[in-house]
């Protein structure tokens, strides 16, 4: 068996054997990726666990925190343009915003030197290298008094208000 933790280990794994069990971790996009066919079914030998049911709890967690800040008339995304599987992310983030009225500011971040300068962000969309940087974009939303929405408990556990 082989254990993935990122995108391009299970891709390499892939391209390596069709026989070998594959077990993917935390991978955003696998079928995007045309990693399996579906969750239900994945075909092939890869199976395992992805980082979010479908890019489409974006669009759910504006509606949270549209609900949680009912006044807000504008958001920000937070996403990496390093991460090539968060296209689909950030469309279904406009889309949603589109639905709700709320004017969007799409913000980029590659790398941890970049937060200070692009923190905006009331939404983050859920991606390893913000992961890592959870305590410090808790900080940022803190001293600039944004709500802020993230993808997972953790980051309310360091400080941030939603996941």
């Amino acid at each position: 068996m082989i254990v993935g933790a990122a995108m391009a280990a299970v891709k390499a794994a892939k391209d390596a054997t069709s026989t070998v069990p594959i077990v993917m971790v935390t991978v955003t996009d696998p079928i995007g990726e045309g990693l399996i066919a579906s969750l239900a079914r994945p075909g092939g030998n890869v199976t395992g666990l992805t980082m979010t049911p479908t890019w489409e709890i974006y669009a759910k967690q504006l509606e949270l925190l549209k609900e949680a800040i009912p006044r807000a008339k504008g958001i920000a995304f937070l996403w990496s343009p390093a991460n090539r599987a968060a296209p689909p992310a950030v469309r279904i983030v406009e889309d949603g915003a589109r639905s709700l009225g709320l004017d969007l500011q799409v913000v980029g971040a590659r790398a941890p030197e970049e937060l200070e300068r692009a923190f905006r962000a009331l939404l983050v969309l859920a991606d390893g290298s913000f992961f890592a940087q959870r305590a410090r974009l808790t900080a940022l939303a803190l001293a600039h008094r944004l709500p802020t929405m993230f993808s997972s408990t953790e980051y309310v556990q360091a400080g941030g208000l939603l996941s």
